[in-house]
């Protein structure tokens, strides 16, 4: 050890010895333990904490412990002063630790430092959540500049016991004794380092981590009751002290005891005397004492109507201030029920909040679903036939059952999502309606609770928990958001994953990944999002980036570029690297193919088929699904944010997610057009936003807060407007505001009779050994829509299974074997030109009449001026048509050969 330590760190000890170890080796092995001391002060344990304190003493030579008669807090942070011989001094409760490494880099800067105060921030620990909550009070002060305390105002707190260093020559020199065998003292300490400094400075370092939820710690409700009196002499001491110097404290100083420290603990004191002691002696007690400062007496944030009430009462109808309470609140109809009453009142009002915004959703959904007319195919019902496929499996045998969604593990749309449903389908029955509402209840639902919670969690920091009536309005923009309801509208159970993605919020929220297992938690649950849709793939990577950026941006801002820069860098990549390890090693146990696919590039290859337009129309599409106005709403979130929430769990959240929203746009538009299901990438963000503007809103004074209301509003008339009517063919202007609108209202046909006339006029024309090949790929009409017309019924007929897109597919050779076969008129894709000519050029080759062997036995009108035609193969195609068909698809794709292989007539044969 140096001959004067840079610091003394004191830590009064009092039967701890379950943690002492942990907290002094929080500090011993730092690497600047030779320019520290420790003192380890026993107060008087009467368990192990001296034996444990003096085994670490014998190790550690910065250690010095300092055995006393117990004496209390106040005790042993007089003990500490009196031996502490560093320059600067700060306290640390045996109970709790500080980050070693945050410490570290905090020492660095001590050693050249001067300023006579020394702010740093602290961490919440709270070991029955398991919950981590780091508490920045000073961020709206300048970093790393000495400050004058005379000027200096501080929103919250100034001083506080696990935030505060000071110089040790100071606090001696001030010889400010703290009360003994006194709880609640750390008041007293607080306000001795405030009095006797004069210059100040905030450095943004987390070292304190303050061990919080611990049985017995003197906060709890029950410790402040039993110590009633400890509390009151704490108050008389603060303002006492204050009186003393008040004429020597600049208006600033003044203000911010009063305010802030002296204020709260007086009213406090009323609150326990007369709310939960009931005591009138501890109330006449205190009000005695009080009465002699009226600037503090006479204060109404100190007593209001009641306590003023039981000093005409002279304290008499104390032990009756419940039911007190209760006829004032009924009378004057203002909320001064306790705080038990109050909690009761507003968890029911939350509830009643979110029940009527799930009522109203189911009832918007029950109407959508009832008001269509409508035939559903491919996504829109792929899942919904699955079940019911599924279903039937697990009726016939639960190996059977098992065997299907194992089956499924290898493709893109395994059958995962639809498990947790099954229950539900089986006692609700199989009707698109019950498979809609299943989804919206067993998924979104609890989507909205989770992103609520992880809202509220990450807004817990800043010491003024969300007003108890915002939770409705926020759960309601969580789950009546437009984009989080087309898909499920859809018949998406996708909505699965929106689950995830409020966990992994929740996750960020929680910890900030500050730990390795954090990360192994992050993923697993990016694995489950893969699992469930594969374009999360993209999601994930560009989650993972996305974190990996912000935390290099934050570490560069807080440590410049130089040797604890790349360090910080280093050790977040190798997380990461980790965390991505367990998820391929996941997706290899699990579903292997689907894995190649993506390491291989063959994911992007395949789905390039699906770009629709340039960059530029990814962009206008993107902008008309959600509209100018939810867009506009989610700006003013964002902007909310880093106006108001910096440096917060908040700003690194949002941070991430933008940068991952931008990432995930950009690489999935470079493969393919966005479509409503993959819009989850971005719903949960975006309906984020809106939720930290409709929370700041709220804070606003009481009579403009109401216009917090205002978003939640708008999102409510937003899907009323896209989910009730009629869906229009085209969009009009209005999706550019109101969002997809129209275009994602009920759909209503007109020849569904049609339909159904063609599948039984095809049941009386075919017999068993015919099938059926259908050349129509649009959403009007396409062979899966055919198939489902009878839903949850099946054609009696053989359809053959059609192939849509060129590259993903292949070409059908088994068309030429066709007995019937139904083309579109004029012919219907539903991909950019070329994509799909196993549908066009085969229908142009029949439409042209090229096809002699064709006879056309029947045509039909449907909707939208579109002719079916439907043939019958009277002869084999002749070799002259085949040679041309494969010459196109060799020339077009030269690089494909199952495109070509097998269609020419000598190929056929062998």
């Amino acid at each position: 050890m140096s001959s004067k330590p840079i610091l003394t760190v004191a830590i009064p000890a009092y039967n701890v010895e379950l943690y002492i170890e942990e907290t002094v080796l929080s500090i011993a092995k730092s690497k600047y333990a030779d320019d520290l001391e420790i003192l380890i002060v026993n107060d008087g344990s009467t368990d192990k904490t001296l034996e444990v304190s003096r085994s670490i003493e014998q190790k550690y030579p910065c250690v010095k412990v300092i055995d006393k008669k117990n004496g209390g807090h106040g005790s042993a942070i007089n003990a500490g002063l009196k031996h502490a011989t560093g320059k600067y001094f700060r306290l640390l409760d045996g109970d709790d630790w500080f980050d070693t490494e945050e410490f570290d880099h905090y020492v660095a800067l001590l050693k050249n430092e001067n300023t006579d105060l020394i702010f740093t921030d602290y961490v919440e620990c709270f070991l029955k959540s398991n919950t981590n909550v780091p508490v920045t009070f000073y961020s709206n002060l300048p970093e790393y500049q000495t400050l004058s305390l005379d000027n200096l105002s501080f929103p919250e707190w100034g001083a506080m016991l696990p935030t505060t260093t000071i110089k040790t020559s100071l606090l001696q020199k001030f010889n400010f004794k703290i009360d003994e065998n006194c709880f609640y003292v750390d008041q007293e300490y607080n306000q001795a380092c405030y009095l006797c400094a004069k210059t100040a400075k905030y450095l943004p370092f987390m070292i304190y981590q303050y061990r919080l939820e611990r049985e017995g710690q003197s906060m709890e409700k029950g410790s402040l009751i039993r110590n009633v009196a400890s509390h009151q002499k704490v108050c008389e001491r603060l303002i006492t002290e204050f009186k003393k110097y008040q004429k020597t404290m600049s208006q600033e100083r003044q203000k911010y005891l009063k305010e802030r420290v002296i204020i709260p603990m007086c009213h406090m004191q009323y609150m326990i005397a007369i709310e939960w002691c009931k005591s009138r002696k501890h109330f006449l007690s205190f009000d005695k004492f009080l009465s002699h400062h009226p600037e503090f007496y006479l204060n109404p944030g100190i007593a209001g109507t009641l306590t003023n009430f039981h000093r005409k009462t002279k304290g008499i109808l104390v032990k009756l201030d419940s039911p007190i309470r209760k006829i004032a609140d009924w009378k004057h109809n203002h909320p001064v029920s306790t705080d038990h009453e109050t909690s009761f009142k507003r968890k029911v009002f939350i509830l009643v909040g979110c029940l009527l915004a799930i009522a109203l959703v189911n009832l918007l959904v029950i109407n959508y679903i009832n008001s269509e007319r409508a035939f559903y195919y491919w996504d829109l019902s792929g899942y919904w036939k699955n079940s019911i496929s599924l279903l039937d499996s697990f009726s016939q045998s639960k190996i059977t059952g098992f065997q299907a969604i194992a089956s499924s593990m290898n493709t893109d749309y395994n059958f995962l999502p639809l498990v947790p449903m099954l229950p539900f389908l089986f006692v609700f029955g199989t009707s698109r309606l019950s498979f809609i509402l299943i989804i919206l209840n067993l998924y979104v639902v609890p989507f909205a609770l989770i992103m609520l919670k992880a809202t509220s969690l990450a807004f817990k920091s800043f010491k003024q928990p969300l007003r108890f009536w915002v939770k409705p309005l926020l759960f309601t923009i969580f789950l009546l958001s437009p984009a989080i309801l087309i898909p499920v509208t859809n018949g998406r159970p996708d909505a699965i994953c929106l689950i995830i993605i409020a966990l992994i919020y929740y996750l960020l929220a929680k910890t900030k990944l500050q730990y390795i297992s954090n990360y192994f938690v992050l993923g697993f649950l990016t694995f489950l999002l893969i699992l469930f849709r594969r374009y999360f793939s993209i999601w994930a990577v560009c989650l993972y980036a996305a974190i990996f950026i912000t935390k290099t941006i934050a570490a560069l801002h807080q440590y410049k570029f130089g040797t604890v820069f790349i360090k910080k860098s280093i050790k977040v990549f190798l997380k990461l690297f980790a965390s991505g390890i367990l998820l391929l090693l996941c997706m290899f146990i699990v579903s292997r193919s689907l894995l190649a696919r993506y390491i291989t590039g063959g994911y992007s290859d395949i789905y390039s088929a699906y770009m629709l337009g340039s960059f530029f129309d990814q962009i206008i599409l993107f902008i008309r699904y959600y509209g100018c106005i939810i867009l506009a709403l989610v700006f003013a979130g964002i902007f909310v944010v880093y106006k108001y929430y910096r440096k917060t769990n908040i700003s690194e959240l949002t941070t991430i997610c933008i940068i991952g929203s931008i990432l995930s746009f950009l690489l999935f538009t470079h493969i393919q057009t966005l479509g409503d299901q993959h819009m989850y990438m971005f719903a949960p963000f975006f309906t984020l936003c809106i939720a930290i503007l409709t929370i700041k809103l709220s804070t606003a004074r009481k009579k403009i807060s109401i216009i917090s209301i205002v978003p939640p509003i708008i999102v409510i008339s937003l899907s009323l407007y896209s989910f009730i009517g009629v869906r229009s063919t085209s969009c009009s202007n209005l999706c550019y505001a109101a969002g997809a609108s129209e275009i994602i209202r009920p759909v209503v046909r007109n020849d569904t009779e049609t339909i159904h006339q063609i599948v039984e006029d095809l049941e009386d024309e075919m017999n068993n050994t015919d099938y059926l090949y259908i050349l129509s790929s649009s959403d009007t009409f396409n062979d899966d829509l055919f198939r489902n017309s009878m839903l949850p019924n099946q054609p009696r007929i053989n359809i053959s299974g059609v192939k849509h897109v060129d590259k993903r597919d292949g070409f059908p050779d088994y068309f030429f074997d066709a007995t019937y076969i139904l083309v579109a008129d004029p012919i219907q894709v539903h991909l950019a030109d070329g994509g799909q000519d196993v549908i066009s050029y085969l229908a142009k080759k029949i439409l042209d009449n090229s096809a002699t062997n064709l006879s056309l036995i029947h045509t039909y009108e449907i909707d939208n001026n579109i002719s079916l035609k439907l043939y019958h193969k009277d002869t084999p195609y002749n070799k002259e048509l085949l040679n041309d068909i494969y010459n196109h698809f060799k020339n077009k794709y030269q690089n494909y050969p199952f495109l070509y292989e097998g269609i020419r007539l000598e190929d056929r044969k062998n």
